[in-house]
């Protein structure tokens, strides 16, 4: 049996741009704890800037420009789910101002959506996108929800 750790870990890693940590910690505890199968094993989430994930997109996906989230499964066993996220703040950012939401909705979207493809979720051909997209937006209004209907005191510090 595994020891108990911290399953998910966020770190900001933007050079300027911070973000709340426990807001998307409280996120993809929803999200991992939801989906079943394997037991969260660790999952880091990097929240970073548009030169990492095209360092990242180019040296292990083989594309040089820059891209919203990559999501890299980490664990070799079936037993626990270990991987990482990376989500660009710069391209969060100008996604929210492009699709007209707030800049916190548009990087709950992309973390969601890098924890979805670690679970195997896959966004490459029509019906299998529909269904993942679909999963991403019923994980955020939940979120949202719950965030909505939390005592106010609860709620400092997201």
């Amino acid at each position: 049996m595994r020891e108990k750790r911290d399953m998910v870990r966020v770190f900001n890693a933007h050079p300027r741009r911070r973000f709340l940590v426990r807001r998307i910690k409280r996120l993809a505890e929803l999200v991992l704890g939801s989906e079943g199968g394997r037991e969260p094993g660790e999952v880091n989430i990097v929240l970073c800037d548009d030169d990492r994930l095209q360092e990242l997109n180019r040296r292990f996906l083989g594309h040089d420009y820059p891209t919203d989230v990559v999501a890299f499964p980490l664990g070799d066993g079936p037993d626990a789910l270990d991987g990482e996220v990376y989500v660009s703040l710069d391209r969060a950012e100008e996604q929210a101002r492009t699709v007209g939401v707030s800049f916190e909705n548009e990087v709950c979207r992309l973390v969601v959506h890098g924890l979805l493809h670690l679970l195997g979720y896959d966004d490459r051909d029509g019906d299998a996108a529909t269904q993942m997209h679909a999963r991403q937006e019923e994980y955020l209004r939940l979120f949202e929800g719950r965030q909505a209907a939390a005592p106010a005191g609860s709620k400092r510090g997201n």
